[in-house]
């Protein structure tokens, strides 16, 4: 198994909360590096080991209050960032230029999540889910962003919490919400304003989709993982029950769950299949994966892991 170390400098690693994000794909992963002045990401070419750090804010006094929670989300090809209380979002390249600067909404929001699935941007907000869409080629000249929908959802049910969403098929995406014991499917090819169906899944905090299985957990209140047939709703089966879980990825046919530790899950075939194999119980640092990589971040010694599981 190679394993190539980056060593990342104390400037790189100015960090203002011990709960580091890190997101990444087969080419570059994206850490939070923000401080109590400034916010900021770090991106870290995982192929030449190459670094570039997008400044994204600076804060004066007060100014954090009025922006609120850094949120970002990457992608195959670009980069979305923004704040929970402010109603844009800026978009980035792979090399940290600036493509676009999009209006979520005209009227003040509080953005809770941010979710990317091939070339639609889902921003979940308290009351909508508003959807902006972009063009496939990704180039400073024509680049472009339009707002496509936006799905108001029922108060009674609170936040959205979730999206889950096959990449291949980005018009068909599963919602969860914070006070609710079932998942929403939608396909806004057949219907923009309602779900097509209820799923009965249970308290749900997290949760993917593969074709037409889904797969979800619910923390405390719906422990384990559970895998679902999204057009019947029947449960297929329950994977690592009784644990409590807080979230799950999904890249290509690996899985990776995290819970007081991270656990990567090797997923044999497809969520159709029915068997899973345990690969590795992972340590307190923090951890991604992507189609082909899993990448680890040890805060401590300032050090980023790349294992290639799928060369062994």
């Amino acid at each position: 198994m190679e394993l190539f170390e980056l060593g990342l400098n104390a400037w790189d690693f100015n960090f203002i909360n011990k709960c580091v994000a890190m997101q990444c794909n087969d080419d570059i992963a994206a850490i939070d590096t923000s401080t109590k002045y400034e916010a900021k990401l770090l991106l870290v070419n995982l192929r030449g080991h190459g670094r570039i750090i997008i400044q994204l804010e600076a804060f004066e006094q007060n100014n954090r209050n009025k922006m609120g929670r850094l949120f970002f989300e990457l992608g195959t090809k670009f980069l979305v960032t923004g704040f929970s209380l402010r109603n844009k979002i800026k978009i980035w390249n792979m090399h940290g230029e600036l493509l676009s600067v999009s209006i979520v909404s005209t009227s003040q929001i509080f953005v809770t999540d941010c979710k990317l699935f091939s070339n639609r941007i889902f921003i979940m907000s308290k009351e909508n889910v508003y959807i902006l869409q972009t063009s496939y080629e990704v180039n400073k000249k024509s680049f472009r962003v339009r707002n496509d929908t936006i799905l108001g959802c029922n108060k009674n049910l609170g936040n959205v919490d979730s999206i889950a969403c096959d990449p291949k098929r980005p018009s068909e995406f599963l919602t969860s919400h914070e006070r609710a014991g079932f998942a929403l499917h939608w396909n806004l090819d057949q219907e923009k304003k309602r779900p097509l169906r209820t799923i009965m899944t249970g308290f749900v905090v997290d949760m993917v989709k593969q074709e037409n299985i889904l797969a979800t957990i619910g923390f405390e209140d719906n422990p384990g993982l559970k895998l679902w047939n999204i057009e019947t709703g029947n449960h297929i089966k329950t994977v690592m029950d009784g644990l409590w879980l807080s979230s799950v990825k999904l890249q290509g046919n690996h899985l990776l769950v995290s819970m007081h530790a991270d656990k990567s899950l090797e997923k044999v075939g497809t969520l159709e299949d029915k068997h899973f194999k345990e690969r590795e119980t992972l340590g307190e640092e923090v951890h991604d994966i992507t189609p082909s990589k899993l990448v680890s971040l040890d805060i401590a010694s300032s050090v980023l892991q790349i294992k290639d599981y799928w060369k062994e």
